[in-house]
């Protein structure tokens, strides 16, 4: 499991494999309660995962969807991860955990 963001999403992605075998290879925290009620926290969110999702789908257009998760169960999965990647993007939700699967020749 791999802790990133979307700057480095774009340009590592091709060189990564993401899990075919997990039914949900790329996560995101979902916004706290407190949080879903603020229009522009909900804003930012939504085109944060438009965005995650575009890239994303150019790579692997097999993955349907960016599921979504709690945040503590975030944090523990993050807490697991074989390698981080921190960039500068300050945007709140702006950081995804990408399952690494097994690189081929085909990859």
């Amino acid at each position: 499991m791999v802790l990133v963001s979307k700057t480095y999403c774009r340009l590592f992605l091709p060189l990564f494999v993401l899990d075919h075998a997990e039914p949900y290879p790329v996560l995101i925290m979902e916004p706290v309660v407190e949080d879903k009620s603020s229009q522009v926290i909900m804003e930012s969110y939504q085109n944060l995962r438009v965005g995650y999702s575009k890239i994303i789908h150019l790579r692997n257009p097999k993955i349907i969807d960016i599921e979504k998760i709690d945040k503590f169960y975030f944090y523990k999965r993050a807490e697991k991860a074989f390698t981080m990647v921190m960039s500068g993007d300050l945007r709140i939700y702006a950081n995804l955990l990408l399952v690494k699967g097994v690189s081929t020749r085909e990859s």
